[in-house]
């Protein structure tokens, strides 16, 4: 079941990966254009300045030509430059509410990407919590195996010993029974091989669970009648411990492949949650920019009302 939840927690985790990359993708293409229409701003305001350049250069050349016949030809470019940098600044403002809400966007799919790492967070609690406990479960069922091998061995020594003790003409007695006992359970054994691949889980939670149960059945059987203990006892306890051996290795390789996996699992964290600083970080940059370059269109802005203002009122003065 551990391993099963394991297996569900990591396929979550690589489809919230692929969508955060897509995402990422998508930020990328957006920041982008983002930067293309930075460039394109940073012109216009390069265009700008120097229209403003010009804009002072017809100031001074209005205050020494008002009186000469050629400041009517002064006005009127200065009245086509005002209407020019009106467009353009018309057209600035549009591209600049346009970037604005762009920025906001961006600001809310990175909350929407924060709230899915901080859900990623809890979802890696969880996984170190049940990592714990299988720890302590597969440390359990070691020291029940142990157990279990200790008190088997146990067993069988003890059997091996009463053996060894029988009478001469008990122990030939019994050697044709053992012999044909040998030949039947070697038959029964391979009749019910196949049934045993198909109750191996049931057999692995009997072996676990409850190894002190079989100790104790063995212990009993030899104990309440020694005159009739064979071999078959013997070939039974011997193929309950290659049983046992196997499950131990099977469970062995489970360990390691659920610590593999558990390892994966917290590099992908790792590259998920520096994924996510790093577009922080670009979406940081990439607004301060914004600001700054918002900050220095509003002085420009300013600045131009003033030279705006002043020089009509040296028209009204004229």
């Amino acid at each position: 079941m551990a391993q099963s939840l394991s297996d569900e927690e990591f396929h979550r985790m690589q489809i919230q990966i692929i969508e955060l990359r897509t995402e990422n993708y998508k930020l990328k293409d957006e920041n982008k254009k983002q930067a293309k229409q930075l460039k394109d701003l940073i012109d216009k305001e390069t265009r700008l300045d120097r229209e403003l350049n010009k804009q002072i250069k017809l100031k001074r050349a209005l205050s020494t030509l008002n009186k000469s016949k050629q400041a009517q030809e002064y006005e009127a470019i200065l009245h086509n430059t005002e209407e020019e940098f009106s467009l353009q600044n018309q057209t600035l403002m549009k591209e600049l509410e346009r970037l604005t809400v762009q920025v906001e966007k961006l600001e809310k799919e990175n909350k929407s990407l924060e709230g899915k790492s901080n859900e990623t967070s809890s979802e890696s609690f969880e996984l170190r919590k049940v990592q714990a406990q299988n720890t302590a479960l597969q440390k359990t069922i070691e020291n029940l195996q142990i157990k279990h091998k200790e008190d088997l061995q146990e067993t069988i020594d003890t059997y091996t010993t009463k053996i060894s003790a029988h009478k001469p003409h008990e122990t030939s007695h019994h050697t044709s029974n053992v012999t044909s006992n040998e030949m039947s359970d070697r038959e029964d054994n391979e009749t019910k091989s196949s049934n045993h691949d198909d109750n191996t889980n049931e057999e692995q939670d009997m072996a676990v669970g409850s190894p002190m149960n079989s100790q104790t059945s063995v212990a009993s059987s030899i104990t309440s009648s020694p005159s009739n203990i064979s071999d078959e006892r013997l070939l039974h306890s011997e193929a309950q411990c290659q049983r046992l051996q196997q499950k131990l290795n099977e469970l062995q390789d489970i360990e390691v492949k659920l610590v593999a996996e558990h390892e994966e699992k917290l590099l992908l964290q790792k590259e998920l949650d520096s994924q996510g600083n790093r577009n922080s970080r670009e979406q940081r940059a990439f607004t301060d920019e914004v600001e700054s370059l918002r900050e220095k269109f509003e002085r420009k802005q300013a600045a131009f009302v003033k030279i705006q203002e002043e020089m009509e009122h040296m028209h009204i003065k004229n």
